[in-house]
C-alpha cells in the first residue's frame, strides 16, 4: 500500500509468498532461498557442472532467516515491484518452478558472492533472456555493500532489465568527461537504473534524455516487447473522472474523506477523480511507495503532481513539492469556493533540468494513493458508468482473438451501470497467419471460378500419351499413328478459389465438381462424373476437362460454320470443418464459350 511502511513481524512463509500482481501470467521471481543450476548456459560459460547459490544471509547462518534478513527481503521485493509497477507482471518471492516461467517469466537468483564462481560483479545477466528459465540472472549480495538492501534492489532491477532487452546507460566523451563512461552514475538526485543507480535517491528507467547519453534506448518500450503495460484504472479527463466515494466522515454535514489507489503506467498518463463537496477547506494527500531504512533510501519512481479543478475545469491549485523526500504530497490545502462537484488529478512529474541536473516525467510512474478531505453536506448528482471494449487482440495460436471491457469511470450516486463488468472478455475465432483454417464471423465460405480453354500437341513418336496432369482424371489420348504433323488437343481448365468472407484463403478444403456441355461443334454434349480435390495453400484448386481433338474438322454444311462450343464447370459441394458454404455469395457455375473447336 503506497505511503505505508513495510510490514514487520512477518514469518518466513509469509515473506516467501509476496506477490505484487498475483493475477498476472507474467512473473519476475526473486529467489532468496538458495539455488542449484545444472545444465544451463552459465554452466557452459564457467565450465562447471553445478552452480550452487546459498540463501540470502547476513548472520552467517544460512539454515534460517532472521528478522533483519526477512525485513531486507520485503524491502527489496517492494522496491523491485515499484520499478516494474507500470507493467502487467507479478514480482514475487514465491517460486512457481522453472516450467511455469517458460516464455512468461524470469528468475533473479539472489545470494552469495560473485567470487564464489563467477568473478568480480554485483550481478550478471544475459540480454533478452526473459522466458528462459535456463538463463536466470544472478545478484551477489555479499558483493553489494555487503548485503546493502538498497544496492541489492537496484542490482536486481538492473539485471532483470537486461533480461528484458535493456543495455547499459553511459556517457559519450565530452568536455567534462573526455573519455566518457560505460556506466552513468546520474545527475542531481537521479540516476538511470541501467547505469550506476546505487548512490542516487531517485532511480528510474530512462530514454537517454540526459546530455551526452550513449544509449537512446526507450527502456519502457523495450520492456514492453516482453511485458504488456498495466491498464489505466481511472478516467483520463474531467469528463471521464472516476467518482470518489467517502470512506469516513467526522460527523454528518461536517467533513468527509475519500480515497483511491492506482498505478500510473504510461508516460503522460493523468488519472482524474471527482468529489462532491460543500464550500469550505479541503486537503489533498498523495502517497507513494514509502522509503526504507535509516536515512533516505527512496523506492518510489513516481514524483507525484496533483491538480484540483472546479466544475468548469478551471484550475484551483496544483501541488508538487520539490525534493526527493517529497515524491508524494502531504496534506496540501485548497479552498472550495462553493458547493458542487470538483475534480482532482494525479500525474507524474520530473524535477530540475533533464539535460543537466534532473529528470523528466518520462518514467515518473508507479503506485499511488490519493486522499481528499472536504466539507460534506452537498448531495452529488448521479454519475453514469463509463467504459468501452478494447480492440480485438491479434489472432493467437489457437486461432482465437479477444477483447476486454474496461471501466474508466464507475457508476456513482445512483448512476447508470455499464453494459459489462470491468475485465469482461469476449472471444471469437479468427483468421490470419497460420490460422488459414480459422472461422470468420459469420461462418461462411465463398467459392469463385475462372475458366479457360488451352491446347497442347501430342508427340508423333509416342505410342500413346497422357494429357497434362490435371488432378481430376488421367485421361489417356492416342498419338497420331500416321507420322504426320502432331495432333493438337484442347481442354478446358477451371480454377476454383475458396476464401472466407473476410478474404482469407482456405487450404485443405475438399471441393467436388464436374464438367458438362463440353459441346465441341458438331459433337454431342457430354458430361463427366463429379471429381473431388483438395485446395492448395493458396486456397485454389485446378480442374481440367477431358481433352478433345482440336485439329480435325470434317466437312460440314455452311449453316454450321462458326458454330459455338462451350465448357461448363459446376461446384457441387465444399467441405471444411466448422464452415458453411454461402451459395448465394458464391459463383458455383461458370461457362466458357468459344468458336469451333
Amino acid at each position: 500500500m503506497p505511503g505505508v511502511p513495510d510490514p514487520t513481524g512477518l514469518t518466513a512463509a509469509e515473506v516467501f509468498s509476496l506477490s505484487s500482481r498475483p493475477q498476472s501470467k507474467y512473473k519476475l521471481v526473486l529467489d532468496f532461498d538458495g539455488n542449484t543450476l545444472i545444465g544451463g548456459a552459465w554452466n557452459s560459460v564457467k565450465k562447471t557442472d553445478k552452480i550452487v547459490t546459498p540463501p540470502y544471509d547476513k548472520d552467517g547462518d544460512n539454515s534460517t532467516f532472521n528478522a533483519e534478513e526477512l525485513a531486507d527481503i520485503v524491502a527489496i521485493w517492494r522496491a523491485v515491484a515499484e520499478d516494474f509497477a507500470p507493467f502487467d507482471v507479478d514480482v514475487t518471492t514465491a517460486d512457481p518452478g522453472d516450467a511455469a516461467l517458460t516464455g512468461v517469466g524470469q528468475k533473479a537468483i539472489i545470494g552469495g558472492d560473485s567470487t564464489d564462481w563467477y568473478g568480480v560483479a554485483g550481478g550478471i545477466a544475459f540480454v533478452n533472456s526473459f522466458g528462459r528459465p535456463d538463463l536466470p540472472c544472478f545478484i551477489f549480495p555479499r558483493s553489494l555493500g555487503p548485503n546493502n538492501p538498497k544496492f541489492i534492489w537496484e542490482a536486481v532491477s538492473h539485471e532483470l532489465g537486461h533480461t528484458l532487452g535493456l543495455l547499459h546507460d553511459g556517457v559519450l566523451p565530452n568536455p567534462a568527461m573526455p573519455s566518457g563512461t560505460a556506466y552513468y552514475s546520474g545527475q542531481g538526485v537521479w540516476a538511470p537504473l541501467m547505469g550506476i543507480p546505487y548512490y542516487a535517491e531517485v532511480t528510474t528507467w530512462d530514454a537517454g534524455e540526459y546530455s551526452f547519453s550513449n544509449n537512446n534506448q526507450d527502456d519502457l518500450a523495450t520492456i514492453g516487447k516482453f511485458l504488456p503495460r498495466a491498464p489505466a484504472q481511472f478516467g483520463s479527463s474531467v469528463s471521464t473522472a472516476s467518482p470518489l466515494t467517502a470512506t469516513s466522515s467526522s460527523s454528518p454535514s461536517e467533513t468527509a474523506t475519500a480515497t483511491a489507489s492506482g498505478v500510473l503506467s504510461s508516460s503522460n498518463q493523468t488519472d482524474f477523480f471527482s468529489f462532491a463537496a460543500a464550500a469550505g477547506p479541503a486537503s489533498i494527500t498523495v502517497a507513494v511507495t514509502a522509503p526504507f531504512g535509516v536515512g533516505y533510501y527512496g523506492r518510489s519512481n513516481l514524483n507525484a503532481v496533483s491538480t484540483v479543478f472546479d466544475a468548469t475545469g478551471a484550475v484551483l491549485a496544483t501541488f508538487n513539492p520539490p525534493g526527493p523526500e517529497n515524491m508524494g504530497i502531504a496534506a496540501a490545502n485548497v479552498t472550495i469556493p462553493s458547493s458542487g462537484v470538483y475534480y482532482v488529478s494525479v500525474a507524474g512529474s520530473g524535477e530540475g533540468n533533464v539535460s543537466i541536473d534532473g529528470y523528466s516525467s518520462y518514467a515518473s510512474l508507479g503506485r499511488y494513493s490519493v486522499s481528499v478531505t472536504y466539507a460534506s453536506g452537498f448531495t452529488p448528482p448521479a454519475v453514469d458508468c463509463v467504459g468501452a471494449w478494447s480492440s480485438w487482440s491479434v489472432c493467437n495460436a489457437s486461432c482465437n482473438q479477444t477483447m476486454t471491457f474496461r471501466i474508466t469511470r464507475p457508476a456513482a450516486n445512483g448512476g447508470g451501470a455499464c453494459v459489462s463488468a470491468d475485465g469482461s472478455v469476449r472471444s471469437r475465432p479468427c483468421s490470419g497467419g497460420a490460422c488459414l483454417a480459422a472461422i470468420d464471423d459469420p461462418i461462411v465460405i465463398i467459392a469463385d471460378i475462372t475458366i479457360s480453354r488451352e491446347t497442347f500437341n501430342m508427340s508423333t513418336n509416342s505410342t500413346n500419351g497422357t494429357a497434362p496432369a490435371n488432378g481430376t482424371n488421367n485421361t489417356t489420348v492416342r498419338a497420331n499413328p500416321s507420322g504426320s504433323a502432331p495432333p493438337q488437343y484442347a481442354f478446358c481448365k477451371a480454377v476454383v478459389t475458396l476464401k472466407t468472407k473476410a478474404g482469407a484463403r482456405l487450404a485443405k478444403a475438399k471441393i467436388s465438381g464436374s464438367w458438362s456441355d463440353i459441346d465441341v461443334a458438331r459433337s454431342k454434349p457430354t458430361a463427366a462424373a463429379p471429381i473431388s480435390l483438395q485446395t492448395r495453400p493458396s486456397g485454389q484448386v485446378v480442374f481440367k476437362s477431358r481433352p478433345w481433338r482440336a485439329d480435325l474438322q470434317p466437312p460440314q454444311p455452311p449453316a454450321q460454320n462458326g458454330a459455338i462450343s462451350a465448357c461448363v464447370f459446376t461446384v457441387s459441394r465444399v467441405d471444411f470443418p466448422g464452415k458453411t458454404l454461402d451459395r448465394a455469395a458464391s459463383v458455383l457455375t461458370q461457362k466458357l464459350t468459344f468458336d469451333g473447336r
